[in-house]
């Protein structure tokens, strides 16, 4: 029997210790292993991992699909789980992508050969790259999805001067957004007081809006606008964009056409805590913003210690974010608090970022974390509740250092600037365990699910079996499905027609409906079902008095029944017109 050497080396040790007494018995060492392997291990081996595989799942609907897998226990107890994310990686762990901490020299290159300088805001697009406001290098930076850092736009002197790629100039460039539809990058260009426009393909940078050099609070057309420490942009589907005009305390607009307008908060140079319809309201040195897929504006409120949320129409309101109120005057309240709504706390939001379905993500500065908050208001912590550091790994363990911009991709990833270590990071999308079977013994390969609930519909989700025993853990292979669209309801699109006809005609009664197939139909004759009448048409191949009467059919389908109007059909008398 082939025993682990750690295993061998203690009995040889204990057989050391206390060898007179088993030479007195006549054990040689061997024998003594094999017969102390034999108690201790009782069925002559070592226990070992379990084998595991991931089976594709079966029973896929728009929010939930059973998971499916095989495991071997191998001889010893074993406990069954799955684990699912969108990314494909199912790390959940947090990485550097780029920087090596280091700000000089100034370097392009492959991930952590290229150098940062307070990297400020972050982007990306929809093959993957990355495009960064490189603060305090005055450039703004491109990461293609290999890792590479590129500079994009900007020469690293101080200007403000408008040209292709390195030939232009920024100061201090911070916030960057993309216009997807209209194929540009707008940076918030914080130290010239402007609005900057890149193309993605050709790197052409203009100036959109503001002039260079000039602060003040003046809404108007282009070079006629002022703002005053512009610091993050952010795009809604319409290329209207919104800018934290951040020592103007409020949020200005700016359409495709270059026209600025004061769209919350009231320009003022000391900030306030009001919430209110267009510049009734006040913010205090809003830092970040982001717009979602309806349109609400979200603003990271930084010394408001909250995130501010923004109708189409200006009203604003406390998306979450603890706060004190005396006679109407409100006053943020600080803290590292994962709640609800205004029970949860804050520390100097920055960053600010929405998905697609909703969720909010928020680097704090002052944390040192990065929070996530639901449509509904729930605020937790995806990492960095290690406090102020650098480490990747694990979110529990992972450290930053004054996170600033955020971005988030589609399968739920986000890509932070990490201001004060000079890196960008990626947080995995979050990975759910869930447990299935347990106590599963014996040599064999056994079956192992369970059905998983509150996907969102139309994603690819990623996942993997998982077995636990005694000797440890092994993980299965990874394999993916793709959650199915919402299932709509019946709509009656054209109901059944009324008709007057002789004896013996040829009647068809036919409906049209949408909806989630399949559809289902039932047609009625006075109300009550007719054998056989499930199809989408009724035909009566020679109508008699019997038939007269009140049609209507059932169109149904997984969300629910409809009866269409009635249609009449009326069997005349011979010679009746």
């Amino acid at each position: 029997m082939k025993l682990n050497k750690t295993i061998e080396a203690s009995l040889t040790n204990l057989i050391g210790r206390f060898s007179h007494s088993f030479t007195c018995l006549g054990l040689s060492l061997a024998t003594f292993i094999g017969l102390a392997a034999q108690f201790v291990f009782p069925n002559g081996a070592l226990a070992a991992v379990p084998a595991v595989a991931t089976v594709p799942a079966d029973a896929i609907t728009s929010t939930g699909a059973n998971l499916k897998g095989t495991v071997n226990p191998n001889g010893d107890t074993t406990a069954a789980s799955f684990q699912y994310s969108t990314d494909p990686a199912v790390s959940g762990l947090v990485s550097t992508i780029a920087g090596s901490g280091n700000i000089s020299p100034f370097a392009n290159g492959n991930g952590t050969l290229a150098s940062f300088n307070n990297p400020f805001g972050v982007a990306r697009d929809a093959s993957g790259n990355l495009y960064v406001g490189d603060q305090a290098n005055h450039r703004i930076r491109k990461i293609d999805v290999s890792g590479t850092v590129t500079t994009f736009a900007g020469s690293g002197a101080v200007g403000c001067i408008d040209g292709t790629g390195e030939a232009a100039s920024f100061y201090s460039p911070s916030g960057v957004a993309l216009d997807a539809v209209r194929s540009c990058l707008y940076v918030a260009d914080f130290g010239n007081n402007v609005i900057r426009r890149i193309a993605l393909a050709t790197r052409a940078v203009t100036t959109l809006a503001g002039t260079a050099g000039e602060s003040g609070s003046t809404d108007g057309t282009g070079a006629e606008a002022r703002f005053n420490g512009p610091i993050a942009v952010a795009v809604d589907a319409a290329g209207n964009v919104y800018v934290a005009d951040f020592l103007n305390n409020n949020i200005r607009k700016i359409t495709a056409g270059g026209e600025v307008t004061t769209f919350a908060g009231s320009a003022a140079l000391t900030g306030g805590y009001v919430n209110g319809s267009g510049v009734d309201a006040r913010f205090s040195a809003p830092f970040g913003v982001a717009v979602d897929a309806s349109g609400f504006v979200f603003v990271a409120d930084s010394n408001n210690h909250a995130i501010r949320k923004i109708t189409a129409g200006g009203v604003v309101t406390t998306f979450a974010g603890s706060f004190t109120s005396v006679d109407t005057v409100l006053t943020g309240v600080s803290g590292f608090l994962d709640a609800t709504g205004a029970n949860a706390k804050f520390k100097y939001p920055f960053g600010v970022a929405v998905d697609a379905v909703g969720n909010i993500y928020v680097a704090e500065s002052e944390n040192h974390a990065i929070r996530k908050i639901t449509a509904d208001g729930v605020v937790s912590t995806l990492a960095g509740a290690a406090g102020m550091g650098y480490a990747d790994g694990s979110p529990a363990v992972a450290q930053f250092q004054n996170p600033h911009g955020l971005a988030v991709d589609s399968t739920g990833n986000v890509y932070v600037a990490d201001f004060d270590n000079h890196r960008i990071r990626k947080l995995g999308a979050a990975v759910t365990t869930v447990a299935a079977q347990s106590g599963l013994s014996g040599g064999t390969v056994q079956d192992v699910h369970v059905t998983v609930t509150g996907l969102q519909p139309e994603t690819t989700y990623y996942y993997r079996a998982v077995g636990v025993n005694s000797a440890g853990s092994a993980s299965g292979n990874l394999v993916n499905f793709t959650t199915l669209s919402p299932a709509t309801p019946v709509v009656i699109t054209q109901q059944p027609v009324s008709q007057a006809v002789n004896p013996g005609t040829k009647v068809t009664f036919t409906v049209v409906a949408t909806g989630t197939a399949p559809l289902t139909y039932q047609w009625k004759l006075n109300g009550t079902a007719i054998n056989g009448a499930t199809a989408a048409s009724l035909t009566l191949a020679s109508v008699t008095s019997t038939d007269a009467g009140t049609y209507t059919v059932e169109v149904g389908n997984v969300v629910g029944t409809v009866t269409s109007q009635p249609a009449t059909l009326t069997v005349l008398d011979v010679g009746q017109t």
